[in-house]
């Protein structure tokens, strides 16, 4: 079960204000942990779980490009032989995305007061991905925070075009759903209520696709609250829920399941995890850590379970190629060519040759699928518009017979 993390503000025996986060399983506990320190809280609150969708971070405020400049840029000042404090001082200065910019002065304050870089990003994080935090504590640890930096900027870089191929594939689909709805909200709202009068001032028997037309404007019309809110009804109660540990799971589970969306979702996370374990043990970050720290990263709730199986099994001596064929969540390829990577010594090599090739895979499923939608897309939704037509334009022809 994942322990609870809460964010503090408390005064030292010295009357100075510091700040801190604490793992805790109540806020009861929390206030107690920080007491123990002999500090005095005046502001504690929990971070809460991320939704099942707050793991998309395909629109967020800081860019997996703006990312990958900084932790490039970080690299680089600190490789000069810059101290972290300066380098962060330097950056500050030069980064435009306002968010990070103002991220990065309160990291550059909270070392000032005494916080480790990684403490002190760890109280950003709401702004910085887990992965990057992470790698940070890590690396910290291990010595290599300048080879981290590096291996996290190229990981960004990498995410960051696949997010922007993700963005162009999925654009003329929605653009296209998006026109095809405002056309058919104007007909219902605006053309066919003219009609409806018409149609009640003349004694004609209408024909069956008039009367669904109607039947389906009056429900509609008598709907229509209702059926705008249902989405983000939708929306609000899976997000809520799956800020439980076990729901999340559960949740996360199903989407793997799922037609199209699940194997969609199994390669992308298949590259992930081999991109986010290559790119921790170039760090020189050892194998169970790397294992702890994508498990925590991937985005999947389901799947991070399961890797904590895969610790246990590594721990106890048992090759990765093997713990991973035993919890099934990936693809069998993976768990084979891992085996091969450690018995030829190329564990790393071998897994961003995975995390390019799964990359590819889903970069094509989404184009073959985007190739399918979009026909069917223009067919489906000119089918609804033919039939709007028609039901309208057959009981004109009826007036006007009657007329005649």
């Amino acid at each position: 079960m994942e322990i609870p993390k809460f964010q503090y503000k408390a005064v030292d025996m010295d009357g100075r204000v510091v700040e801190g986060v604490v793992e805790s399983y109540d806020y009861n506990n929390a206030v107690e942990i920080i007491r123990s320190k002999s500090l005095y809280p005046i502001k504690i609150i929990e971070f809460k779980s991320r939704g099942i969708f707050d793991n998309l971070h395909l629109w967020s405020n800081i860019s997996s490009k703006d990312l990958s400049i900084f932790c490039k840029q970080f690299a680089s000042l600190i490789k000069s032989g810059i101290s972290i404090s300066e380098s962060l001082d330097i950056l500050a200065e030069h980064i435009s995305n306002r968010k990070l910019r103002n991220s990065i002065k309160d990291i550059y304050r909270s070392i000032h007061t005494g916080k480790t870089l990684s403490e002190a990003f760890r109280l950003q994080e709401k702004y910085f991905p887990d992965i990057l935090i992470r790698t940070i504590e890590a690396s910290e640890l291990s010595g290599t925070l300048d080879i981290s930096l590096e291996r996290l900027a190229l990981y960004f870089q990498k995410e960051y075009v696949l997010k922007q191929k993700f963005k162009k594939a999925i654009t003329y689909p929605i653009i296209l759903t998006i026109t095809a709805i405002v056309v058919v909200f104007f007909m219902v709202q605006v053309v066919i209520p003219q009609f409806v009068k018409l149609f009640q001032s003349y004694e004609v028997e209408l024909p069956l696709p008039t009367r669904i037309l109607l039947t389906a404007y009056d429900l509609f019309t008598s709907y229509s609250v209702i059926l705008f809110i249902f989405p983000f009804v939708i929306y609000f109660f899976i997000n809520s829920i799956s800020e439980e540990t076990v729901s999340r799971i559960w949740l996360h589970r199903i989407v793997l399941t799922l037609p199209l969306v699940g194997d969609l979702a199994r390669k992308l996370l298949s590259a992930r995890f081999n991109r986010i374990l290559a790119m921790l043990m170039g760090s020189g970050i050892s194998l169970t850590q790397s294992l702890d720290i994508a498990a925590k990263s991937i985005g999947n709730a389901y799947i991070e379970q399961a890797l904590k199986t895969v610790i246990d099994e590594v721990q106890k001596g048992r090759e990765l190629g093997y713990s991973l064929k035993k919890i099934d969540v990936f693809p069998a390829a993976i768990s084979r060519m891992v085996s091969v990577g450690e018995e030829g010594g190329r564990l790393e090599e071998m897994m961003e040759n995975m995390a390019d090739f799964y990359e590819i895979e889903f970069e094509a499923s989404i184009e073959k699928i985007i190739t399918l939608l979009e026909p069917l897309i223009t067919i489906i939704l000119g089918g609804i518009i033919a039939i709007i037509v028609l039901a309208v334009v057959m009981p004109i022809f009826d007036i006007y017979r009657l007329a005649g």
